[in-house]
């Protein structure tokens, strides 16, 4: 049997440090590692990118508001820019249009039509007093008078009329005192002339031969005058010619064809 020992607080303690040091060793601590300084530093670095975003951000709407500064400055100064003789632009751009509109309307009416307004009861009933007609002027370049063709025509005084091809070159031309028309000894009968068309005293000997490049023309109505019945008119070339009658295109109630 042992001898009872007696207690030492002394031992007591110090089994008790040996036991905690036992423990403490059998710990595993490999798993635990220390602070990893980029984990520190990934804060800050989103920090950075969300400034560098905004930053971005503030330059764009910065050149944007630039932008449309400038162009507001630049429409300002257009429309209060003013020429050394005191016109706006505007005006200007306005004179520019309206001479481009004259010149078109110059190289129309010299080179492609003729617009005129029926001065007289020649036509009747195919034209009108007062009615507005236009001629195409480049109608026989391509191709050559035709008889029963509507023309408008200038005199030997380049007075401008208006009548029908009755006779092309070379035609024998015949008008009786009752109104008959022959044209190569066959009689030429038209349902668009009104009244009788007789020959017109010491002006015209009958038969007439038509010159070659010329023609013989008649108004519609043969009670008037200005056709080829009369010396001061006689056989039209086709330098005389202006153009081919279209028709009729005012008033717009009265817009029709003419040939």
């Amino acid at each position: 049997m042992e001898p009872r020992r007696e207690y030492d607080p002394n031992v007591r303690k110090a089994e008790d440090n040996d036991i905690e040091k036992e423990r403490f060793d059998e710990f595993d601590f490999g798993e635990i590692l220390p602070d990893d300084p980029q984990e520190k530093t990934m804060p800050s670095a989103g920090n950075d990118e969300m400034q560098r975003s905004a930053a971005y951000s503030q330059r764009q709407q910065q050149d944007q508001q630039k932008k449309k500064h400038e162009a507001q400055r630049r429409l300002k100064n257009l429309r209060s820019r003013r020429t050394w003789w005191g016109i706006s632009v505007g005006i200007l751009t306005w004179i520019k249009d309206g001479l481009l509109v004259v010149l078109i309307l110059w190289l129309l009416t010299t080179y492609l039509a003729s617009f005129f307004t029926v001065d007289s009861q020649s036509m009747i009933p195919k034209m009108k007093p007062d009615e507005r007609a236009v001629a195409i002027k480049f109608s026989y370049r391509f191709q050559e008078p035709a008889r029963g063709d509507v023309i408008e025509f200038t005199d030997k005084e380049g007075k401008n009329h208006v009548s029908r091809i009755i006779g092309l070159p070379a035609d024998v031309i015949n008008i009786d005192q009752d109104g008959t028309i022959t044209v190569n000894d066959l009689t030429f009968k038209t349902t668009y002339c009104q009244g009788v068309t007789v020959p017109v005293a010491d002006q015209v000997s009958y038969p007439v031969t038509v010159p070659d490049n010329c023609y013989f023309v008649l108004n519609d109505n043969g009670q008037t005058d200005g056709d080829s019945r009369y010396a001061a008119i006689g056989e039209i070339s086709k330098g005389q010619i202006i153009g081919k009658v279209l028709g009729i295109f005012w008033p717009y109630k009265s817009v029709r064809p003419v040939n």
